[in-house]
Formats: structure tokens, sequence, C-alpha cells
């Protein structure tokens, strides 16, 4: 894919001087040269210079290009335009068919298929190609002509033809441009009918078309490709509708499978019935036994009991002979207990009114306590304060005691001091005479 300006000429096409500077100076986008070619009265020179210089220029897929080729195309008579026409359409096309990254292939398909049902014998060739290449290339291309109609659009076309007995008077070139234009068309359709014939219905226009092309074609060879072509669609019809009855039939198998094991189910799930309730049968019988068992044990007791109730009749009658005399002690005790609670009743009276004198003397009590702890404190004060001074008492005694010992050391020494004192004098004035007469002698 070349980018936007590079230039691709066709080699075939000799471009002059003029019409190089043209297209060279004008600096005109590729959508501004189809509208100025669009342009009425546009001089053939001017028309070539564009047509080059769109050949030159195209770098990506046009539409407008192709419509706007296909238009001059078969409008002007210059063979030197319609060589410049052709040209473009073709390489706008291959152009198309070599963009992998193109997501709206519909937007190619419109044009090419108008190339197709053109006119011109080369027009419809280069259209049949281009949508051959395409098809060839991507096979959704199939499906997008059928989605523009292109089956309908065919059909139509094709029964417009006149047929073989109709133009048996026109020329030779006639019939031989029909029966190319007719070739074209089903060429392409054999192309789709390969890819997608599952997508193109037996009952369509299309199959009446092809039918009266096998019957009255204008050649042999058309009428053999119509033949060919409508055996396809039945066939593929008919395998469609066999792989629809195969897959019927599968669904049917596999809906009786589901049915046999559901069937296979029911019928393990009653034979665990049957199972369960023989054991069930068993283990009823089996408590039967017990019960009977049971039962046995049962009327054996009740025997006892009935025993043991007769004896236990005449405990009742003893019963409720100690039952009435009990009665008549408890009427008896219940007055002698009357009596006792009002006996106990004055002496809570009685305990009441000494409880409150308790209160009393407790009251009183309690403060000639709260007087004795005072006292007791004082004491205690008292007491502390005494032993205090005594401490202070000894302690100046001791301090006493101390300082008079000191004292008579004191009185000692300073005697002693006097006494040394009185022999230092004595001796300096030894040494104060012997100085003297030594100061005589001298």
């Amino acid at each position: 894919m070349t980018d936007e300006g590079t230039r691709r000429p066709l080699h075939s096409d000799p471009i002059d001087g003029s019409n190089m500077s043209f297209s060279m100076s004008s600096g005109l986008s590729f959508g501004q040269l189809v509208l100025r070619l669009k342009t009425d009265g546009l001089p053939e020179d001017e028309q070539i210079a564009v047509l080059q210089q769109m050949i030159f220029f195209a770098s990506r897929f046009e539409s407008e290009g192709i419509e706007i080729s296909s238009s001059l195309f078969t409008k002007t008579p210059n063979k030197r335009i319609k060589q410049l026409c052709i040209g473009l359409i073709g390489m706008i096309g291959q152009l198309g068919v070599e963009d992998e990254q193109k997501e709206e292939w519909i937007d190619l398909c419109i044009p090419l298929s108008k190339l197709l049902f053109s006119s011109d014998n080369e027009l419809q060739r280069r259209g049949k190609n281009s949508l051959i290449n395409l098809i060839e290339r991507n096979e959704g291309i199939a499906s997008n002509l059928l989605q523009i109609g292109f089956l309908d659009r065919s059909s139509d076309a094709l029964n417009n033809i006149p047929s073989q007995s109709s133009s048996s008077s026109s020329s030779q070139t006639t019939i031989t441009s029909s029966s190319s234009f007719v070739m074209n068309i089903l060429t392409i359709l054999d192309q789709m009918i390969t890819i997608a014939s599952e997508k193109i219905s037996k009952s369509g226009k299309i199959m009446k078309t092809l039918d009266q092309l096998k019957r009255s074609g204008e050649t042999a060879p058309i009428r053999r490709k119509a033949d060919y072509l409508k055996n396809m669609i039945e066939k593929e019809g008919q395998m469609i509708e066999l792989e629809s009855d195969n897959e019927k039939s599968n669904e049917k198998i596999i809906s009786l499978e589901d049915r046999i094991r559901i069937q296979e189910e029911q019928i393990r799930n009653k034979d665990e019935r049957e199972r369960i309730l023989q054991q069930e049968k068993i283990d009823c019988d089996q408590q039967i036994i017990r019960l009977n068992q049971q039962i046995e044990t049962k009327e054996k007791e009740n025997e006892q009991i009935k025993s043991r109730l007769a004896s236990s009749e005449e405990k009742i009658q003893t019963l409720e002979q100690q039952s009435h005399e009990k009665d008549t002690r408890i009427n008896t005790l219940s007055q002698e207990k009357a009596d006792i609670e009002r006996q106990i009743q004055e002496q809570q009276e009685q305990i009441n009114q000494n409880n409150n004198k308790v209160e009393i003397l407790t009251r009183e009590k309690a403060q000639c306590e709260q007087r004795a702890i005072t006292a007791e404190e004082q004491i205690r004060t008292l007491t502390t304060q005494n032993t205090q001074k005594d401490q202070s008492i000894a302690s100046l005694t001791k301090d006493k005691k101390q300082a008079e010992d000191k004292a008579s050391a004191s009185e000692v020494r300073c005697k002693a001091l006097e006494q040394e004192k009185v022999q230092k004098d004595e001796k300096i004035k030894t040494l104060n005479q012997e100085k003297t007469q030594k100061d005589l002698k001298i």
C-alpha cells in the first residue's frame, strides 16, 4: 500500500509534458480531483490531466473514483480518456483488494457491482475481475453481495436480456456482448454459490432466472453454466435438508436415549423400592414377634400387679384408719399450736419492749464508750508528751554530764599546761642564765 502522494502511473499510459505539469502544479486532493472531473463542460485535455493525476496519487480505495470513471467512460468518445478511466478503475479496485484492514467491505462491493451491470463490456470485465479477486481473498464478500441485493439485481438484469429467438435478427456483436454480460454475472454467481450456497434460497428469483437461461440461453456455455448453477443450488438445498433431517433424527435419538435412561432409572428406583419394602416387611415381622413377646411379658406383669393391687387395697384401708386417727391428732395439735402462737405473740411483745430498753442502754453505752475512747486518747496524748519530756530530760542530763566531764578534763589539762608552762619558764630562765654566762665569757 502506498502513502498519499505516491505516484503510481500506468506503464502502458504515456504522459505528455503538458498534462504532467498540470497534475504536478494543481496540488489538489483526490476528492477535489473527483469534483473537478464532475464539472460540466470540462475540456478533454483537462479530463486527461485530472485522470492522470488521480492515477498518480491514488493510494487507497475510493468508491467515488470508480463511479466517476465509469460514468465518464460511458459518456466520452475519446479513446485516451476511456483508457485512463479503465486504468483508474483497475488500480482503485486492486487497492481495495489489497486493503486487508478494510472494515466496510460493502462500500467496495457496491461500485464494483455497478461496473458488473454496466452496459460496457470493458467495465463489466473490470467489475467481474475485481469481484472475483475480492471473493477469493475474503469469503465474507459473498455475504456482503447478498446484503446489497446482488441476487435480485442479477435476476432482473438477466431477465431483461432478450431471448435467443427474439434476438435472432440482431447483429452478431450484440449477441456476443449480451453473452459476455450473462457469463460475467454467472461467473460471480458461481463464486458466491461455492462459498455461501446455504444462504441462497431454492425458491428465490434467481432459480427461476437460471431455469429460464437453462432452457433459452443464447449460447450453449450459458445454458450449461445456468444448468450447473441451478443444480448446485438444488443439491446444496438437498444437502441442507438432509442435514436438517439428520439433526432432527439425532435430536429424536437423543430424546429416545434420554427416555431410555429415564425408564432405566425408574426401573432401578422400583427395584430399590421393592428391596426396601421387602426389608421393611422382614423388619415388621420381626417387630411383630418382639411385640408378641412383650405382650406375654406384660400379661405376666399384669397378673403380678393385680396380686400386688389386692394387698395394696388392704394396706390402703389400714392407712385410711391411721389417717383418721392422725386427723384427730392433728386437730388437737392445731389447737395446741394456736395456744402456743398466742403465747409466742405475748413473748414477742415482751421481747420488743426489752429490745427497746436494750437499744436505750446500748445508746448510753455507746456514749460512755465514746467518752472513754476520748479519755483514752487524751491519756495517750499526755503519756506521749510525758515520754517526750522524759526523753528530753534524759538527753539534757546526758549533755550536762558530758559537759561536766569535758569541764573536768579541761581543768586537768589546764593544770597540766600550767605545770608545763612553769617548767618551760624555768627552763627558759636556765637557758637565759646560761646565755648570759656565755655572753660574759665572750
